[in-house]
């Protein structure tokens, strides 16, 4: 989490990792959901984690990742929400970092 937004962490808020094809709109292929208090830290996310059947993050070449801090509570994203994104292609190192750092409006 960027330091400037550390301040707006409350305790037991869901935090969502989730990966999607990158530009492909529509559901995540693979999510995980951890608590605010546990950033920072380290997710795996793989064919273990898959939401829809047939899809997995293995089938594809190119993914976005997203962790949001969920002030809803939901794996809905909402204004005031705080995000932080990446993108990972096959093949490159398995380790991505994802920094929290932007608020959404």
């Amino acid at each position: 989490v960027d330091p400037s937004l550390t301040g707006k962490l409350v305790p037991g808020t869901p935090v969502f990792v989730s990966a999607r094809e990158a530009g492909i709109p529509g559901p995540p292929i693979a999510a995980i959901r951890i608590a605010a208090e546990q950033l920072p830290t380290t997710v795996v996310l793989s064919d273990a984690n898959t939401m829809i059947e047939g899809r997995n993050l293995s089938s594809v070449d190119e993914v976005q990742l997203v962790a949001r801090v969920a002030f809803g509570g939901t794996a809905v994203p909402a204004s005031g929400d705080l995000l932080g994104e990446s993108t990972h292609r096959k093949g490159a190192p398995a380790d991505v970092s994802v920094v929290i750092n932007k608020v959404s409006p």
